[in-house]
């Protein structure tokens, strides 16, 4: 009697045979997807560079989009004209030829579109920042060009650099800075550097310029000490609860001065300031107040009031924007009759009623920002007139700025 052979199972085979094709089958898709989605996201690594173009400049724009380990896509922001690379972008998002980012540090966003050329591709898209919209065209580049900046200085340095933090003890803040003293037995002369308008770093880095670390540079070599330092809240300076007025930027600078006063190999009788546009205005304000100060160099300093400079920016920037004379008429003549209440009315309360009648029943101002934020810049002339010197600074970005113990907003005038 023969051993009988098993019945094979084809019920099973067959169930193992479309389970086999069956994971076969979606693992082909999902690499056929993966694959195309990489594709896709192939098409917008690398650099892409535009211009952006407004009325009264041309500032060229750069995104450099990789995909980081994870398989993500990742991006940085360059603005090679002014100096500034590497700045994170916050999100990004690319799907079916549309690209969109983010940066917050810029408080920008570009949406674009890829599009395909005869011999090229290019993201055509919009750049939005500060309310405002541009159109804004990307092309590939290999990288993003950097700034050639031959008068920047470069080791070694026949002078010593050195790291430093003073204090203003009546504001509660620590400013950081850096003292470029010469060599060899002192003492030495000194100048401390004041900065214009807005927040700036020590150096008054602009557009990839730094006229500060080259007037120090230039200084020390010859046998002078530099003090430069950063503004309230930029880099390792501490930042003060209240917006800043010229007076208590003032108060940085005499600081800077007691600091010096106290260092060793600085000669107290032959400290001088250097300020430039609105340092031009702090300095004296300090010389007045230091009889020790022995000289001050002002550098594009305000020689006309803090309205009249206002005025004529205004009439400027509307002509380079094209504005008609009629309005460009009617907007200046606004905007000196909201400094004359300003100058006549001590009373903030008072004043900011006034100005916002004014507003109402002016067409030149009546429901428009632009021409208010001039307007909350005219606090500056009246700060002079009331408060014998003092005059406010307001942070870039910041349409507010401090009169007395109030605080002007744009709204204020639009209700």
């Amino acid at each position: 009697m023969g051993v009988e052979e098993p019945t094979p199972d084809l019920g099973r085979n067959r169930i193992q045979i479309l389970c086999s094709n069956t994971i076969r089958f979606v693992w082909v898709t999902f690499v056929l997807i993966a694959g195309l989605a990489w594709g896709d996201t192939q098409d917008v690594l690398g650099y892409w560079m535009g211009t952006l173009r407004t009325s009264q400049v041309e500032l060229r724009i750069a995104f450099r989009i990789q995909v980081d380990q994870e398989g993500s896509l990742t991006a940085t922001l360059d603005s090679p004209d002014q100096g500034v690379y590497d700045v994170p972008i916050d999100e990004i998002h690319y799907e079916d030829r549309q690209l969109s980012l983010v940066c917050q540090g810029a408080q920008a966003s570009f949406e674009g579109q890829l599009v395909s050329g005869r011999r090229s591709v290019q993201l055509d898209g919009l750049w939005k920042q500060g309310g405002q919209i541009f159109a804004l065209k990307m092309i590939q580049v290999e990288e993003a060009p950097r700034l050639n900046r031959p008068q920047e200085p470069q080791p070694p340095f026949p002078y010593l650099e050195h790291d430093v933090v003073f204090e203003n003890v009546q504001a509660g803040i620590q400013l950081g800075a850096t003292l470029t003293i010469p060599q060899g037995p002192g003492p030495f002369p000194a100048f401390v550097t004041i900065s214009g308008s807005g927040s700036q770093d020590r150096d008054s880095t602009l557009f990839g310029h730094k006229p500060f670390w080259v007037l120090a540079d230039y200084l020390s070599r010859l046998g002078v000490a530099v003090l430069r330092y950063d503004d309230r809240g930029v880099g390792d300076s501490s930042d003060a609860e209240i917006e800043a007025t010229s007076a208590d930027l003032a108060g940085d600078t005499s600081a800077a001065v007691a600091f010096l006063l106290d260092y060793p190999d600085i000669d107290p009788n032959r400290i001088g300031l250097i300020g430039h546009s609105e340092g031009g205005i702090i300095a004296p304000m300090v010389a007045t107040e230091i009889e020790s100060i022995a000289l001050i160099v002002l550098l594009a300093g305000p020689g006309v009031s803090g309205s009249q400079i206002l005025l004529d920016q205004n009439e400027k920037s509307l002509r380079l924007q094209g504005v008609a004379e009629p309005a460009i008429e009617a907007r200046l003549s606004y905007l000196h009759h909201v400094f004359q209440i300003l100058q006549d009315h001590p009373d903030d309360v008072v004043a900011q009623e006034k100005i916002k009648e004014a507003t109402k029943h002016t067409n030149a101002g009546a429901g428009t920002k632009c021409h208010l934020y001039a307007l909350v810049q005219a606090v500056n002339e009246v700060e002079i007139q009331r408060k014998r010197g003092r005059h406010s600074r307001g942070r870039k970005g910041n349409n507010c700025s401090r009169l007395g113990h109030g605080c002007f907003e744009v709204s204020q005038y639009l209700d």
